[in-house]
């Protein structure tokens, strides 16, 4: 079962990380997944990684919950599983309180993990809990110029107005991995913070002329617009990130809730992924 459960967090970790089209690449995945548990039902990462998958693919909350259930069941001394479980389960569905005593308790558990520790900065960011940017500082400490760490992390200082302290973040961590979609995307929100509009469009250009020869995330394409004041476009990127599955969606869209609420655009997005 191990060996076909590693196969599908293959495919998380390069929808995540790697800019590959979810819609191309997951279905082998669950295959994956459903081989696994046919052999061994009580192989923990299986479920683990299926409530991944039952979360961000098919927006499936409550399979979700029974996998992440399942798992903890399995190995409740996890971090991997607890942490997930908060990120991907609890705070997207407004359990914050709840999410962030499971990343609390994975932190506990495995302190020097730059995962656990971008998800207890990213729940704390939802919550707009001042603690977030203690949090985000740190990890940033821990793990310099880690694009995940940098992406969570400068959007939390631009939530608190911090755009030098965004902008020297992400401009750090593109030299690690220039040309990250993600960090661009981001970078474009900070520069139209900053008042430096034409390099938000330059951003935007870029992403846009790169998407006309690869697939390029719909969820970077949408921020880029939005530093642009192009909130018709944003949307747009939006609903498309949401109807190819991008994992990195939910976490961005649902982070939002306190801000975008009332915008029908918004809950229309938050209908998709049922969670209105």
């Amino acid at each position: 079962a191990l060996p076909h459960a590693g196969m599908a967090e293959r495919v998380y970790y390069q929808a995540i990380y790697l800019s590959a089209r979810p819609r191309e690449i997951v279905p082998a995945a669950l295959a994956s997944l459903a081989r696994a548990l046919q052999l061994d039902c009580s192989a923990s990462d299986a479920h683990l990684a299926r409530g991944i998958f039952s979360a961000f693919y098919e927006y499936n909350w409550k399979a979700a919950d029974e996998h992440f259930a399942h798992a903890m069941e399995l190995d409740p001394a996890c971090p991997r599983v607890r942490s997930a479980r908060s990120f991907w389960l609890l705070a997207p569905t407004g359990r914050l309180e709840e999410a962030l005593a499971e990343v609390k308790r994975a932190v506990n558990l495995d302190p020097l993990s730059s995962v656990v520790r971008n998800r207890q900065c990213w729940v704390l960011h939802c919550m707009r809990k001042g603690e977030a940017l203690e949090r985000a500082r740190a990890t940033l400490q821990m793990f310099p110029a880690h694009p995940v760490s940098s992406f969570s992390g400068s959007l939390v200082f631009l939530s608190q107005g911090l755009h030098e302290e965004a902008a020297a973040t992400l401009e750090k961590s593109l030299e690690a991995v220039p040309g990250s979609v993600y960090l661009l995307g981001v970078l474009a929100l900070t520069r139209a913070c900053q008042g430096r509009y034409a390099d938000a469009q330059r951003i935007r250009s870029e992403l846009e002329e790169l998407s006309a020869r690869q697939y390029v995330p719909f969820l970077p394409r949408a921020c880029a617009s939005e530093a642009c004041g192009d909130m018709d476009g944003a949307y747009h990127f939006f609903d498309q990130a949401v109807e190819e599955r991008e994992p990195l969606a939910i976490p961005v869209l649902t982070a939002r809730r306190a801000d975008l609420f009332a915008d029908p655009c918004y809950q229309s997005l938050l209908s998709k992924m049922n969670l209105a």
